[in-house]
């Protein structure tokens, strides 16, 4: 996803794209994280860029929205994680002009004789960051009884839920004692 910028004039242009997944995410890019194998997204990615150019910089923001093919969490069961990002970098053509580190945005040093931004890697790195720490197919997702492995959502088991770990076993005989 290349914006050229030669032919640009200054004031404020909107792009939109929708690309493949695979363009973003080739496979030697594939994210693994310790709790999960892979990451992939599969699914159209679409990107809504508004660029803000003047003599001194390039503004672009950009929203980004896709679905993601996960197992939840809590139940096991595949469904289709909506995932929405947004970032905003400026570009400066002057390294002077970049601001101390507690700015909010991100600032690049983009030579004048530039012709071109490759907004791929920033997409990419937005989709990754945006993705859910835990995935859940609903907040109120009832999950699996962890006795017999039945999914909660579809349907209640007769599993006995009150387990008493035996470490527990002398407090809750001294509970009991306060409670008479």
């Amino acid at each position: 996803m290349i914006i050229q910028l030669a032919t640009l004039s200054e004031g404020i242009h909107e792009f939109n794209f929708t690309v493949p997944a695979a363009n973003i995410f080739s496979k030697e890019k594939i994210f693994s994280t310790h709790f999960s194998d892979e990451i992939r997204f599969e699914y159209p990615i679409h990107i809504a860029v508004v660029l803000d150019k003047s003599s001194r910089q390039i503004r672009v923001r950009a929203a980004i929205a896709t679905e993601h093919l996960t197992l939840c969490d809590r139940c096991a069961i595949e469904f289709l994680l909506p995932v929405h990002g947004n970032y905003e970098i400026i570009y400066v053509f002057n390294e002077q002009h970049i601001p101390a580190e507690n700015e909010e945005s991100e600032y690049v040093y983009l030579s004048e004789d530039k012709l071109q931004i490759d907004i791929a890697e920033d997409v990419r790195q937005t989709l990754l960051l945006s993705l859910p720490m835990k995935h859940l197919c609903k907040e109120e997702c009832l999950g699996v009884c962890t006795q017999c492995g039945k999914n909660l959502n579809h349907s209640s088991c007769s599993c006995n839920k009150e387990i008493i770990d035996e470490r527990w076993s002398k407090l809750q005989s001294l509970k009991s004692i306060l409670s008479e």
